[in-house]
């Protein structure tokens, strides 16, 4: 037996992949599918409650 101890691996791990990303991901792509509607909301006030109701359970 000797007195040599291994090297730790350390992973070169991509930091900026996560579950963090997906959450942006996914934020970012809920907000453009909501302004991509935002001319209804214009037009129709009283469409926008759809709006306010998913971002309060959000």
């Amino acid at each position: 037996m000797s007195d040599e101890k291994p090297e730790p691996t350390t992973s070169k791990t991509n930091k900026l992949v996560g579950p963090g990303l997906g959450l942006i991901i996914m934020g970012v792509a809920y907000l453009i599918w909501w302004l991509s509607f935002i001319e209804d909301a214009i037009i129709d006030p009283r469409w926008t409650h759809n709006i306010a109701y998913a971002l309060i359970i959000k």
